[in-house]
């Protein structure tokens, strides 16, 4: 009853927190104030209608005289300017289910990101304090701004790098505490860890295409965590499923 309660608790704070982030989706869809966000949302919309980034224009046959903000010209071609991690993510997505949830789609991610944040704080700290953490994340100015500035990249590479994140330390502290990986992987439990490797994996390498030029920082991170944490990891399969799950999003 307690545990339901919880969930119930959860998933009510999930909502309103999805709902106060899409404010701007609601109150004014498609109208943006930055020439950013619009290559975005026009790319996006366009690879959800028809799984191409490239937009025709006639006008550049001769000249690139047509070079909006944010856009690349190519021949007598339109292109995105930008990183291709979100306009392709999003893109795939609206293609799938509509165009209709394009904006949705930040609010949607950084509602997750509040939580997982606070699982990930959970896994190094105590409750409490993972509360009042993933609490002050929820209503950070600028984590609120770029939310619900959705089309800019900025939220999600954050939002996508927390999840990559908590699997890492999610990895870790399992490892730590339930023995070596090599053990781990015979039962379920290590085959569950194994997920957690592809999932890490997968989050960190799209927050990389997201946003591409935050690479370095990122790599340096991830050595150090390597190189410290060595012991803890497990070398023969799951390294190697982060690692592929890694590389997917930035081909």
């Amino acid at each position: 009853m307690a545990k339901m309660q919880s969930n119930a608790i959860f998933l009510s704070f999930f909502v309103l927190l999805f709902l106060f982030y899409s404010f701007l989706a609601f109150k004014s869809p498609g109208k943006f104030t930055s020439p950013d966000e619009t290559a975005n949302y026009y790319f996006i919309k366009q690879f959800a209608g028809n799984l191409s980034f490239k937009v025709a224009e006639p006008l550049n046959g001769a000249a690139p005289i047509v070079a909006p903000r944010s856009i690349m010209v190519q021949r007598d071609a339109l292109l995105p300017g930008s990183f291709f991690g979100m306009p392709l993510l999003y893109g795939a997505i609206g293609w799938f289910l509509g165009k209709w949830i394009i904006l949705f789609l930040t609010p949607l991610f950084s509602a997750i990101a509040v939580f997982v944040f606070y699982k990930l704080i959970s896994l190094l700290f105590d409750h409490r304090t993972a509360l009042i953490s993933a609490g002050l994340m929820a209503i950070h100015p600028a984590f609120w701004y770029y939310t619900a500035r959705g089309m800019f990249h900025n939220a999600l590479f954050l939002d996508l790098l927390i999840i990559g994140l908590w699997g890492v330390a999610a990895i870790l502290t399992s490892h730590h505490l339930r023995g070596t990986a090599q053990n781990n992987t015979r039962n379920c439990a290590g085959k569950k860890r194994l997920i957690v490797y592809g999932v890490s994996g997968l989050a960190i390498g799209a927050a990389v295409a997201v946003r591409t030029s935050e690479i370095i920082w990122i790599v340096i991170l991830l050595m150090a965590i390597v190189a410290v944490f060595r012991k803890l990891i497990d070398w023969r399969i799951g390294i190697w499923i982060a690692l592929i799950g890694m590389i997917i999003p930035m081909i």
